[in-house]
């Protein structure tokens, strides 16, 4: 290993497994690094995040300049990207020369209900396993071409911050939180399964990195398999119900993986018990589904009241305003004109409605100044009838509404632009989800590389700039290239 600053990249491993992991490492001074896993994900502390994709153009620049000591990949279940991204670090690693690369693979390989250890043969039962399968021959094709690849193999792993994706145990906790049944196995006391707490897995990581491990195969065992029978007694101490009618996910069991040189080379062996383990795990989902829920609580009432002081603000502003225009009226002696610069004060209050709020609020503001003025009129001796034979009066009067409708009508502009500009970058942002489906389809590299420049334009265009303005632009764009 290099005597500099250890380097450490972290690729598509769940987030509480790369919490995990990347405390162990760093706690040992490593620099650690990975790749964005989601678009607009809040990435972890501690960990320096690129954002780009795994087999981008970026990446492999990333992977030439960091001179990395360790790349762990977590294999992907997805079968339209995997073998590509796959593919694709790996002779990113081979052209750095990486020292060091872990593949995480699963215990789907095997047949449920056996004890498999690192020499036994592979056996997949479902699609998940025979594509984990063609991976780790992938990654064992670069270890003949001098490659230093090591699969792995994980058995169902918990730890707090598990969500309902990862795995058996998030999946059951799930299902128990949102009070749904569990699943229903045939022969519970037969049915098996090797079950790990992730902080003993992060340690064995670590001292395969660390006792420069290059065997082929590493298997991550428990010390012993757990029965369904025995994982439900357990659950059944702080599980709100147990009411089991589902189709389990594993109607057979798991492989309960078994290894022989685990503890022989690496000095490893299980050390959490699985009752308190399972316990703290059941209690950091439970008081992440609180706070998430309390979070959603708290932010639907904000937008509550968002949505009410939006709609009663103008009004309160409005009637303050009237307000205002009274007593300024009363301390000019009872007229909304001044004497002095001869400006009508009703004619400010209605300009500033309409600007802010539009032609509602300032024809509502008009109605207020005409009471104003009427009231200051009659005081004065005018009677209601001859006001409206008074083309001085009657003037006065149509230009309180022409000054509403003309200040309204910026606004109200104003207010229909950002509406229609919504309503485009809504379509913009459905042209990235749909682009996004495509390229993660089996399509020529040819069409998978217009479809991710068509995402990146896109996305780019409904993220900072004005859709209006990206629409004129790219019809001037797709004007000009029609053009011979």
């Amino acid at each position: 290993m290099s005597t500099w600053t250890k380097k450490a990249m972290f690729v598509g491993l769940p987030r509480y497994l790369e919490q995990l992991l990347g405390a162990c490492y760093a706690k040992e001074g490593w620099e650690l690094y990975r790749f964005r896993t989601v678009e607009g994900e809040r990435p972890p502390q501690g960990i320096h995040t690129y954002d780009c994709e795994v087999d981008s153009a970026e990446a492999a620049q990333v992977f030439s300049v960091q001179n990395l000591d360790l790349l762990v990949y977590r294999l992907e279940r997805d079968p339209s990207v995997a073998m590509r991204r796959l593919d694709a670090l790996l002779r990113m690693a081979q052209e750095s020369a990486v020292k060091q690369v872990f593949l995480l693979s699963d215990d789907e390989v095997f047949a449920a209900g056996t004890q498999p250890t690192e020499r036994d043969a592979v056996n997949p039962q479902n699609a998940d396993g025979r594509l984990f399968v063609r991976l780790e021959e992938l990654g064992m094709a670069y270890r003949a071409q001098g490659v230093p690849v090591s699969v792995i193999r994980l058995p169902e792993l918990y730890a707090p911050g598990m969500t309902a994706e990862d795995g058996l145990i998030g999946r059951l906790f799930s299902m128990a939180l949102t009070g749904r049944s569990l699943p229903k196995y045939a022969a519970p006391a037969e049915t098996m399964c090797g079950l790990v707490d992730a902080r003993d897995a992060v340690y064995a990581i670590y001292q395969a990195t660390a006792r420069d491990f290059h065997e082929p195969y590493l298997h991550i065992a428990p010390a012993e398999g757990t029965t369904m029978e025995d994982l439900y007694m357990i659950c059944a101490d702080f599980f709100p119900s147990m009411r089991t009618s589902a189709a389990p996910h594993h109607p057979h069991g798991i492989a309960v993986l078994r290894s022989t040189i685990a503890s022989e080379l690496l000095g490893w062996q299980p050390r959490r018990p699985l009752a308190p383990g399972l316990r703290e795990t059941w209690a950091a989902m439970k008081a992440a589904r609180e706070a998430a829920q309390t979070e959603g609580m708290e932010h639907i009432r904000r937008a509550q009241r968002a949505r009410i002081m939006r709609a009663v603000v103008p009004f309160v502003e409005n009637v303050v305003g009237a307000l205002l225009t009274l007593g300024v009226t009363h301390l000019q002696g009872g007229t909304p004109v001044n004497p002095i610069i001869y400006v009508d004060f009703a004619f400010i209050y209605i300009g500033c409605m309409g600007l802010l709020y539009g032609k509602q609020q300032a024809l509502i503001a008009t109605g207020f100044s005409l009471v104003i003025l009427v009231r200051s009129l009659l005081g004065q001796g005018w009677d209601l009838v001859a006001l409206l034979y008074s083309p001085p009066e009657f003037l006065h009067f149509v230009s309180y509404f022409f000054t509403a409708v003309l200040t309204g009508y910026f606004a109200d502009r104003e207010a229909f632009r950002q509406r229609a500009d919504g309503r485009v970058k809504r379509r913009l942002q459905y042209r990235v989800s749909f682009l996004r489906i495509c390229s993660r389809r089996a399509l020529p590299s040819r069409i998978v590389s217009t479809v991710r420049s068509s995402i990146r334009t896109t996305a780019s265009a409904a993220s900072t700039v004005s859709p209006r303005v990206w629409t004129r632009s790219r019809r001037r764009t797709s004007i000009h290239r029609r053009q011979p």
